[in-house]
């Protein structure tokens, strides 16, 4: 309001430019008057943002530091598969070796299988000749009982011959 006083206080001017004037201040009183809410409600603004700046850098601590528990615990993770990695390495190797060893020693056992079922081949062919030969003995053995009982009557009379 000190400007209205400023402005009307001036002998030289006129009531045209009186009004000009109150009218200019007029203005300038609304003009300040929404510069101050702008100011005011800037103020406001700037106030939530920065609660809200704060919360998020918060939160976005938060965040880190859950990700670097998280990128801890893998790191950890990784390391104790590379150990598992190294030790299943050595068993491997270990397995190999040993893998090794049984196919010498499987290859041996198969040659000796070899000759041991050439062997048995020898012992089926003999006992088949054998078989052949007792079906052959069974046969004279049946014609030798047959003959046998066919002259049954006749090896009586003759036992009872002899004993007398």
């Amino acid at each position: 309001m000190p400007r209205k006083k400023q402005f009307q206080d001036d002998p030289l001017k006129g009531p045209e430019d009186r009004r000009k004037e109150h009218y200019t201040a007029i203005l300038i009183e609304e003009l300040d008057s929404k510069f101050k809410f702008v100011v005011e409600h800037m103020s406001g603004i700037e106030e939530r943002l920065s609660r809200d700046l704060r919360e998020f850098k918060i939160e976005t601590e938060a965040n880190f530091k859950q990700v670097g528990r998280v990128l801890k615990f893998h790191s950890d993770l990784l390391e104790k598969n590379e150990e598992r990695w190294k030790q299943n390495e050595q068993r491997w190797k270990q397995n190999e070796e040993r893998w090794e060893k049984n196919e010498k020693r499987l290859e041996g056992v198969e040659h000796r299988l070899e000759r041991v079922e050439t062997r048995l081949e020898r012992v089926e062919t003999r006992l088949d000749r054998v078989e052949t030969r007792i079906d052959r003995l069974e046969n004279k053995f049946e014609k030798v009982s047959e003959k046998i009982e066919e002259h049954g009557h006749s090896i009586e009379e003759m036992k009872s011959h002899l004993q007398l």
